[in-house]
């Protein structure tokens, strides 16, 4: 925003924006108060010239740098994570697998003789159908839900740290320019009674 010097009858000066037309300023040095004239006649006072302190106004704290500078980096890292983890549970099998065997294996068992029946039953009894183990496509289930909740979890952290990084640009009020560099409003007597 452009900032104009208005001079005072003591021949200090006073740095002001446009928004403060209208207002009363009081002189450090002589006490006056001063008009801030209004916005049209604002426009025709001297430009104000950029200092090294005026600079320090629209700059960010380094608080605020402490907190967008981190949560920026953790929101990346977490898209990254999720954008992984999502590549890795497209490639799971989560469905069940056709059998094109069984079909086959189901007529060659209608075909056996009563006897061969027997035969394979107390081979069966006798060693065990083996070690029951958990299909592929079962496993490929709990690793898709783990991957969907540690991807929600992410998710979250992700909300929680953007959330951090737009409080950090916009949340906090510039810091106010260093005493003298503008003019203090002068201050109302309260009415009496």
């Amino acid at each position: 925003m452009s900032k104009y010097e208005l001079p005072c009858k003591c021949g200090n000066s006073f740095v002001i924006e446009p928004r403060q037309a209208g207002q009363s300023l009081v002189c450090d040095a002589c006490s006056a108060a001063v008009e801030v004239p209004p916005l049209r006649e604002i426009r025709q006072l001297r430009p104000a010239a950029d200092s090294g302190d005026d600079r320090s106004v629209d700059n960010w704290s380094r608080r605020q740098a402490a907190m967008f500078v981190p949560a920026l980096i953790l929101a990346l890292v977490c898209m990254s994570v999720i954008g992984y983890l999502g590549y890795w549970k497209s490639s799971l099998e989560t469905s069940r697998p056709v059998l094109e065997g069984q079909e086959v294996l189901r007529r060659t068992i209608e075909k056996q003789e009563p006897a061969q029946l027997l035969e394979i039953w107390r081979s069966i009894e006798h060693y065990g159908l083996g070690e029951r183990l958990t299909p592929a496509y079962v496993e490929d289930q709990q690793t898709a839900f783990r991957l969907n909740i540690a991807m929600a979890i992410l998710s979250a952290l992700t909300l929680v740290s953007l959330g951090v990084c737009t409080y950090a640009c916009i949340g906090q009020p510039a810091r106010p320019a260093p005493p003298g560099k503008t003019g203090k409003p002068v201050r109302q007597p309260a009415a009496k009674p």
